[in-house]
């Protein structure tokens, strides 16, 4: 019988929705129904499921930056995984102390003065322009080292900035190791506040590694600082609290993230206004709490909400504002509404790789997005396309052994298995990776 050897043919295409449609043919049989009906029957089915016949990726976000670690490891391709809540690139604010000599604050000092290159290198920073910063600041860094030797104030301050920029460009270790000096001088002067922003920003640079659990300590020390040298109700110290609240959101806490999140929300508002950056971000961290626990319907109120903060404050083009177009993306996700979330991934991609450039780890982030929109909807080869994109820069910048070039890996294998290729995967690999 034809129809019986085309139904066979569609189980061994659509493993997803085996069971449904079996159980739905046995049913029809067993009550006497015509082929008509079981064809029927089994076209509803084919309409309700075929959005969800494969097994669904998980939206890996973070950046940064952005799987869950607790996924079943290596499953076998052709069963269904749990769903890996989807997640939210949210970073964690740097935060730059003594920027007295910034270019958006006075008039450029004349280039043979100590403090030119710093100048420099800040404004290039303030504008996105991260390997001109980088030069600049580098040249700083020297330039003051020869002056005041390497234990001097301004040399950290430096460091510090410097260290600032390497995260952004996904240069972890050379970030860590200027955080770890500048922190060190200004303990030497019992300058606590600076050493709470140094701690934060080596939090942060743990972070976007994956090592949530070093990410937290380093926080923890920063918001003992700032509860006691602060105070509980000043805006830093909310600064703290939403650096926690992203970590715990990282590692699944949600609920735990949820108060950190409200402890910051609640001196934010208070201090800072509704229409304020800071106030904005944590509208954001809780959408992304919303969203992962089911709540779309929250989630998208706020991430509108936090997106007419950045687009009046920020502008579109911003990095704030795209990651924003993300989690709107992320929302019409969850909802099915696979048109409208690519739509609004595209949007956030422009501005990213424009800002960041095609190599950075938060562009591969994006890139898995894209390929879990063409997953569900059984485009395999497109998944793979973007997929393998992702994979190569998670593999050049963040290693083979990191949580989200593994996660990576493994979903391109599960989009290689369900394409037409004969070579076996890791055969395949070797010649695209």
């Amino acid at each position: 019988m034809n129809w019986l050897n085309e139904l066979k043919e569609f189980f061994l295409n659509n493993q997803g929705v085996i069971v449904p449609v079996v159980a739905a043919v046995g049913a029809v049989v067993a009550i006497g129904a015509n082929i008509a009906k079981i064809s029927e029957s089994i076209d509803k089915i084919i309409k309700k499921k075929g959005q969800s016949a494969a097994v669904q990726p998980p939206v890996t976000v973070n950046p940064q930056i952005n799987v869950n670690p607790q996924i079943n490891a290596n499953p076998p391709i052709d069963v269904s995984l749990p769903y890996n809540q989807p997640q939210i690139i949210v970073q964690p604010q740097f935060i730059i102390p003594d920027r007295s000599s910034d270019a958006t604050q006075q008039a450029f000092i004349h280039p043979d003065e100590p403090g030119y290159e710093y100048q420099v290198g800040m404004t290039y920073y303030e504008q996105l322009d991260y390997p001109k910063a980088q030069e600049y600041l580098e040249r700083a860094l020297k330039k003051q080292i020869s002056l005041s030797g390497p234990a001097h104030l301004d040399v950290a301050r430096i460091q510090n900035s410097l260290g600032i920029l390497y995260s952004k460009m996904a240069k972890f270790d050379p970030a860590i190791d200027c955080f770890n000096h500048a922190r060190a001088s200004f303990e030497k002067e019992d300058m606590q506040v600076d050493v709470a922003y140094a701690d934060g920003n080596i939090g942060l640079v743990y972070y976007r590694q994956g090592n949530y659990d070093m990410a937290l300590r380093a926080y923890q020390k920063n918001m003992d600082i700032r509860e006691r040298v602060l105070g509980t109700d000043h805006p830093d110290t909310a600064t703290s609290y939403y650096n926690i609240a992203e970590v715990h959101s990282k590692q699944g806490n949600y609920n735990r993230a949820l108060e950190w999140h409200q402890k910051a929300l609640a001196i934010r508002e208070k201090v800072l206004g509704t229409d304020h950056l800071g106030t904005a971000r944590c509208y954001w961290g809780i959408a992304h709490i919303c969203r992962s626990q089911g709540d779309n319907g929250k989630a998208e109120e706020l991430y509108w909400k936090a997106l007419a903060v950045f687009e009046k404050v920020l502008g579109e083009d911003h990095l704030d504002t795209a990651r924003c177009y993300w989690g709107i993306a992320l929302v019409y996700y969850k909802q099915g509404n696979y048109d409208k979330a690519l739509e609004w991934y595209r949007k956030a991609l422009i501005i990213i790789e424009k800002t960041l450039g095609i190599d950075h780890p938060d562009v591969a982030t994006i890139y898995c997005n894209i390929a879990c929109v063409f997953y569900v909807q059984v485009n395999f080869d497109r998944a793979l396309e973007w997929y393998q994109k992702a994979y190569k820069i998670r593999l050049s910048k963040l290693g083979l052994t990191h949580p989200a070039t593994l996660d990576t890996k493994k979903w391109m294998h599960y989009a290689y298995e369900r394409t037409s290729n004969p070579l076996p995967f890791e055969e395949w690999l070797k010649t695209v990776a």
